[in-house]
């Protein structure tokens, strides 16, 4: 953590979050999914997926550097937002019989 000049409390990056860590470490889950995809499915699913994956880092990034308490929570609804989209879009991977066997593996 980086102190801010002429404040008590250390700053926090938004690399310092609890909730960026995990979920960037989800988004990095998301892109070896994506990797194991049949070609077909990699084409159009493994995009959205990632595409998804980094709209819920990003936006709780941008939310972080938002001062307005208001404009943080907009943005930490979208990432939600974001994770909603991106578990329809893995369950959709997970469960099209072309890909089941794929993931059993």
């Amino acid at each position: 953590m980086k102190r801010a000049e002429n404040h008590a409390k250390p700053y926090q990056t938004f690399e310092d979050l609890e909730v960026y860590q995990v979920a960037r470490e989800f988004r990095k889950a998301v892109y070896r999914v994506g990797r194991r995809l049949p070609e077909i499915e990699k084409l159009i699913l493994a995009s959205q997926i990632r595409r998804a994956a980094v709209s819920l880092t990003n936006n709780i990034a941008e939310g972080h550097g938002r001062f307005d308490f208001l404009e943080q929570i907009k943005f930490m609804l979208q990432a939600r937002g974001s994770l909603e989209e991106l578990l329809d879009d893995l369950f959709l991977g997970r469960f099209n019989p072309s890909s089941l066997q794929r993931f059993n593996e």
